[in-house]
């Protein structure tokens, strides 16, 4: 099957949406002091670009058709509203209850297979880059092909499973290779995708980092809390007595998070 003109258009807005969401800019433009992780970026891209076309055409891509001619000033604008909707997206998704809980589940993998000391915070923020990374270029490829193609269900096929697997590798590798290059660039990102990178981080951060707060401070409570119903239970296990119990140890657990937040924003 081959792809139609519109269905090229998307291929080619996606190649360079990839950049602007990745980097806020094209890659040939982010100062880095190691080409090498350019190329590699590229060669890298190029790769997971040709699987992309391969996938559209097993489920059938089939965009709104265009009948006016597409210059290259409108198609790098189509690509960097496609990568500010991708940003935007990729901010709801990571910081959702789903993207949260995946970004513990990382971490904790990540601790439990480490021979050494890990700083947890510095962990977390890679954690959520790299989910943010992912999430975007899902969205600016997969996203809306959802909506343009005949048959998405073909990816449940045999050939759908292969492609799907191939791409998810191609993906973290792409999104490996961009951290790289950010790593090690001399100016990083555009002002734009710094801050949406950066609101992203310290949301998800601050919930995964105070959920564990608040399940230390449930630990620290808990005796508290039973001590409190065993008392309640040799009063005759009165119900506004257990009550007052919980209240007790609600208050108590939100005003240690408050002590602990007041005082981490103090060292700040």
């Amino acid at each position: 099957m081959k792809l139609k003109k519109e269905s090229k258009i998307r291929i080619l807005e996606n190649f360079y949406s990839l950049d602007y969401v990745l980097f806020g800019k094209p890659v040939s433009k982010v100062d880095t002091c190691c080409p090498v992780f350019v190329e590699e970026y590229l060669s890298v891209k190029g790769a997971l670009m040709s699987l992309v076309i391969e996938m559209y055409k097993l489920i059938k891509h089939a965009p709104t058709p265009i009948n006016e001619k597409i210059e290259s000033k409108n198609l790098l604008k189509m690509a960097k509203e496609s990568a500010s909707t991708a940003r935007e997206n990729c901010k709801k998704l990571v910081t959702s209850e789903k993207g949260r809980s995946d970004v513990k589940q990382d971490l904790k993998e990540s601790l439990e297979s480490s021979k050494k000391k890990l700083d947890i915070e510095k962990l977390v923020q890679e954690k959520i880059r790299v989910k943010a990374y992912s999430l975007a270029v899902d969205n600016v490829l997969i996203g809306r092909a959802i909506t343009e193609s005949k048959k998405f269900d073909k990816l449940n096929t045999w050939n759908g499973r292969i492609i799907e697997d191939a791409y998810k590798i191609l993906r973290d590798n792409l999104v490996e290779a961009s951290m790289n290059i950010i790593e090690n660039g001399t100016d990083g990102l555009e002002d734009q995708s710094k801050e949406t990178l950066n609101e992203i981080q310290q949301k998800t951060k601050d919930l995964i980092m105070w959920g564990y707060l608040g399940r230390a401070i449930k630990i620290r409570l808990a005796k508290d809390y039973r001590e409190c119903k065993e008392r309640c239970k040799k009063s005759g296990i009165k119900s506004g007595c257990v009550k007052k119990c919980k209240d007790e140890y609600y208050a108590k657990r939100e005003k240690l998070i408050a002590q602990k937040k007041k005082e981490k924003m103090k060292k700040k």
